[in-house]
């Protein structure tokens, strides 16, 4: 039962943070596009893992 309850909390934390995170996550990837439009010249590796990690870290 432990996981089951484990889960449920973790689905509602999600369903609740969403809406957030869909405009944080709009304003993100139109930073990511101009930092890759200003930055393209740049190592790839550099930029999108950086971006990226850090509102999935946030999320979980």
């Amino acid at each position: 039962s432990s996981p089951r309850s484990i889960d449920e909390s973790i689905d509602e934390g999600i369903l609740e943070k969403e809406p957030r995170f869909d405009d944080e996550e709009a304003d993100l990837q139109r930073a990511v596009e101009e930092s890759l439009k200003s930055v393209h010249y740049a190592p790839r590796g550099s930029l999108p893992p950086v971006v990226i990690r850090e509102p999935d870290s946030r999320k979980f």
